[in-house]
């Protein structure tokens, strides 16, 4: 029966290769049924879960898994992984803790905690996990990925770059890394280079809505405001839900009629999401900060981002959107950086 187990095991593997998830999960569960104290069937079968988008069982797999072996480093990096999706986000950096104690030197789980500490905003610990990475393998691609983006959002844009271009090196046909490389030579105001760096990425995956949004933000600050609007159409396209897309795309409508003659209502949602920005600013706008209340803001907020801490690329930005009925005083106005303006959208936060 033993025998067996391992069989219906090693057919599950081969499904899992295959992407075959649903029929990799039964050969689990049949090697489990054999034997229900199968750690590795367990694991494998938390993998399958999650694959197939079931995480709270998933999440029971794996716990399955580590109560047979509690030393068991796939099943708790498997474990943080599913609970970082699951929004569950202080278990699963210890879970990754976990892992690393019994296998310091596990380049998945370093990846996976530099990936959820970034997500949590830790920028600064995500960069000393994705330095471990790259310690261990410092041809491991995500790892110089991941400590682009870590420290973009620290402001440190020059090492950033350093970092992607160093991803590229050891896969030139990496969409996304591209796609990263031209956002923060957009943040440091090199638009013509950040454009090749979008075209690149769309190039090698052309259904990339980031890539797609960040070629239209490039656009708009190369005043290509038609252009613009056509990538931002086709990360919406892409992705409906793509919030930056849609705010792109407001700005690039609102370039175009500047810059052109004005456009007709669509009755299209955008219309009504436009961001900050000095290059669409208008002294004439209602929206025009005055200069008292600027220079009182940025000795406020000491010249940085209030979310970030970035000095580059800094805007002036309603707390409460102008749309809503935001006002124009010190007390509605902080200081964002351009991504992270960028990020932020018509909503009160």
């Amino acid at each position: 029966m033993e025998d067996q187990a391992e069989q219906d095991f090693k057919e599950g593997i081969d499904f899992l290769d295959q992407n075959q998830y649903s029929k990799a999960l039964a050969s689990f569960d049949k090697a489990i049924i054999i034997n229900p104290n199968y750690a590795i069937a367990w694991c494998n079968r938390g993998r399958s879960l999650g694959y197939l988008g079931r995480y709270t069982e998933s999440l029971s797999s794996f716990d399955k898994a580590i109560s047979f072996n509690p030393e068991y480093t796939d099943a708790w990096n498997g474990r943080g992984v599913t609970l970082s999706i699951l929004g569950r986000d202080a278990e699963a950096l210890s879970s990754f803790d976990k892992a690393i104690a019994f296998d310091p030197k596990n380049i998945k789980v370093w990846c996976n905690l530099g990936i959820t500490l970034n997500g949590l905003g830790h920028y600064a610990e995500a960069l000393i996990a994705c330095d471990k990475v790259i310690a261990i393998d410092p041809n491991d691609k995500m790892g110089w990925n991941n400590r682009g983006l870590a420290l973009d959002k620290l402001g440190r844009c020059t090492e950033a770059l350093a970092s992607y271009d160093k991803a590229i090196t050891i896969d030139p046909n990496n969409a996304l890394v591209w796609s990263n490389r031209g956002s923060v030579l957009g943040g440091l105001g090199r638009y013509a280079e950040a454009l090749d760096s979008c075209d690149k990425s769309i190039t090698i995956d052309s259904n990339d809505a980031m890539a797609w949004s960040n070629r239209g933000y490039v656009l708009i600050n190369l005043g290509r405001y038609a252009e613009a609007l056509d990538s931002c159409d086709k990360a919406i396209t892409i992705d409906p839900n793509y919030a930056d897309a849609w705010i792109n795309r407001g700005i690039a409508r609102k370039g175009l009629a500047r810059s052109l003659k004005p456009i007709a209502p669509d009755n299209n949602p955008s219309e009504s999401v436009i961001t900050e920005g000095p290059p669409l600013s208008d002294p004439k706008d209602l929206r025009h900060i005055p200069s008292d209340v600027k220079t009182a803001v940025w000795e406020r907020d000491g010249g940085k981002c209030v979310l970030c801490g970035s000095t580059q690329q800094l805007e002036y930005d309603h707390n409460i959107p102008y749309s809503q009925g935001g006002s124009n005083s010190m007390n509605n106005i902080q200081l964002l950086c351009r991504k992270c303006n960028r990020s932020k959208h018509a909503k009160i936060e």
